[in-house]
This record gives structure tokens, sequence and C-alpha cells, in this order.
């Protein structure tokens, strides 16, 4: 019996040695073709670098909202000017980067913020109480924000409701106070899918006060000649301590 199960030993360390020769054969014969194969140099597509500079709000929407006696244009340097932007504090900006949803090449760009006083409230709706002004953007969606076929991806819109409740947050004493809180809370739904090429109304106002320092600002997206909802958010905007 002990030679047959040494016999039997044999025979399988002959069949695996066999295998690993073969595959050692194999391999090198696989190599040696590789070698002889010519690299392929794939052309990339062309990506559209599009930008949003030359994009003008000829929208009579808002042009009309331009016009109401309490509407003032947000002005900020840090998204008009982008040598100012990015050049050293103190004289310049000192920001690393470019805007995220204000700079001329964002995917999806806020064109312009109009801050309104609350006694206008009917354009966003006559029911709400509010005790501050809100906010009235142009948003201009390119087509380096597409996911699904013609349509925008979902991040952009909780970039944008973020973007909203921060500079609504930024906005809460009637003045423009850049970076005097943050914004720490944003739950966002989505409710509409938005083409590609597309410019909308974006929304935001103060929906309550909690104690001193806390705000809850709602915000939405809408079609401003349909009406149609295309998403909403609630966020938590924390003003900065000394700031009270």
């Amino acid at each position: 019996k002990m030679n047959e199960l040494g016999f039997s030993y044999f025979l399988l360390f002959t069949a695996s040695f066999r295998l690993l020769l073969s595959y050692k054969s194999v391999r090198n014969a696989y190599l040696k073709d590789l070698k002889k194969i010519e690299p392929i140099h794939f052309q990339m597509s062309s990506i559209s670098t599009e930008s949003t500079t030359s994009i003008n709000i000829q929208d009579e929407w808002f042009q009309k909202m331009k016009l109401v006696p309490s509407a003032k244009l947000l002005s900020i340097p840090e998204w008009s000017d982008e040598l100012w932007r990015q050049s050293p504090s103190p004289d310049g900006g000192g920001f690393m980067g470019t805007d995220f949803c204000h700079s001329a090449g964002s995917a999806v760009r806020i064109l312009d913020y109009l801050l309104i006083d609350k006694e206008s409230k009917d354009i966003l709706d006559k029911n709400l109480e509010l005790e501050y002004p809100f906010l009235i953007g142009a948003v201009h969606f390119s087509n380096k924000c597409e996911s699904h076929r013609g349509l925008c991806h979902g991040g952009t819109f909780c970039a944008l409701m973020d973007d909203a409740i921060g500079w609504m947050g930024f906005c809460v004493t009637g003045e423009v106070k850049p970076w005097c809180g943050y914004t720490v809370q944003v739950n966002t739904a989505l409710k509409k899918p938005v083409k590609i090429g597309s410019t909308l109304q974006l929304e935001s106002w103060v929906a309550r006060k909690e104690g001193i320092r806390k705000y809850w600002i709602s915000s939405r997206l809408i079609d401003p000649e349909s009406g149609d909802v295309h998403c909403e958010a609630e966020g938590l905007f924390l003003l900065s301590a000394d700031q009270v």
C-alpha cells in the first residue's frame, strides 16, 4: 500500500510539473507575440470647454426682477475678478482656485443674485411670512454637468442649494456680509430633471430663526416660465459667534 501511495504521489507530481511547463510555454509565447503588436494610439474625443462668460441674462423674467424697486444686485469680487481672487492677500483675495458655482467655467453657474426686500414677497409666495429679505438668482446649466443623456447631474442641484442657503445666510441683516457664517446642514429633494442648456430661477429665503445664531433657510429651483419645481431644500445656517 505504501508503494501504491508513493506511486500515486509520483504521478500527481509529474502531472503538476508538466502543467507548470505547459503554462510557462504558453506564457512565453504570449509575451513574445505581444511584443510584435504595434501600439494603438487612441485619440480622445474633444471635450467642450464651453465658457459661460458669453452668456447674457436676457430672460424676460430676470430683467423684470431687476426692476423691482428694492432689488439689489450682489456684486462679489471673487466671482467677477478671477485675477484678484487668486492673487495673494492682503491685496488680493488669497483664494486657491475658481468658485465652484460662480466662475465663468463652472459646469452649473449662478449668473447673478438679487437681494430683494421682504415687502416684495409676492414674487416668491404671497402666503409666506417673511421677516428677512430674500434671494433670487439666475442659473445656467452647461453641457459640462451632464449625467443621463441630455440631463443634468443631481449633484449640481445639491451644490446650488448649498450656495443659495449660504449666501442667503450672508444677507440676513439686509446687507451682504460674505463669510459671516457657514452652512452646517442641507436637506435636498430632487423633484424633476433639468435639461442641459437650461436657465432657471433659484430662490432662497429665511424660514425661521432659532436662538441668536441659527437660521433655517429654504431654497428651491424652478422654471420661471412654467413654474415647475425641479429641486427644494432646507438648510441650517449658523452665524459666526463674532457676529452676535
